[in-house]
């Protein structure tokens, strides 16, 4: 339950909050499913894209996190045992 929670605030923050709080509610709800940063930096790209931007910096950004968020997420699991991540 609580993973779905997070991935549905980090979808949202992506339209109600600035970038700097939704990068984090996307990497803690990254932690839980690591293909949400994948995901939400594609929809946060897609929804602010403007002509000429360049690169899609909140997919590559997304890309990393979730690489990042599944070594912490796996760190975090083989340190604390009996902890449901």
């Amino acid at each position: 339950m609580i993973r779905a929670i997070f991935i549905v605030l980090a979808a949202a923050s992506t339209l109600l909050f600035p970038w700097q709080y939704a990068a984090a509610l996307i990497f803690i709800a990254a932690l839980y499913v690591p293909l949400v940063g994948v995901s939400l930096g594609v929809i946060y790209d897609a929804l602010y894209y403007a002509p000429g931007a360049g690169w899609p910096i909140a997919t590559i950004a997304g890309i990393i996190g979730s690489i990042a968020a599944f070594f912490i997420a796996r760190l975090i699991r083989s340190r604390v045992s009996g902890v449901a991540l």
